[in-house]
């Protein structure tokens, strides 16, 4: 994910090291919030495109059906993209955004 004046590392101010950090962190898709619990906002360690990304998800865990209520799935909101610092959740796609959902969402608890 790169434009005319470089990769999104150089416009966000990352060193090679902090790259590199951030990356690693994002391969093992570190989530800052351990636990159970049913919803909230949470913090998802995720790259795209090997762009290490800190994402700022809300999320609601999935109600089973019940005799009186319908059940749903879960679902996640990404709210934030931060990539070195710098907001880029306005220049994700449509896809994208639906890429890091479906991954905070597929992630082991």
């Amino acid at each position: 994910m790169t434009n005319a004046t470089g990769s999104l590392f150089t416009i966000a101010g990352l060193s090679d090291l902090e790259a590199g950090q951030a990356r690693i962190a994002a391969a093992r898709g570190y989530r800052s919030c351990p636990g159970r619990a049913t919803e909230g906002h949470m913090t998802f360690h995720y790259c795209l495109a090997d762009v290490p990304l800190v994402c700022e998800i809300y999320w609601e865990a999935a109600e089973k059906q019940t005799y009186t209520e319908p059940g749903w799935p879960a679902n996640a909101t990404l709210e934030a993209a931060d990539c070195g610092g710098l907001n880029i959740i306005q220049i994700l796609s449509d896809d994208q955004i639906a890429e890091i959902e479906t991954a905070f969402l597929e992630q082991e608890s």
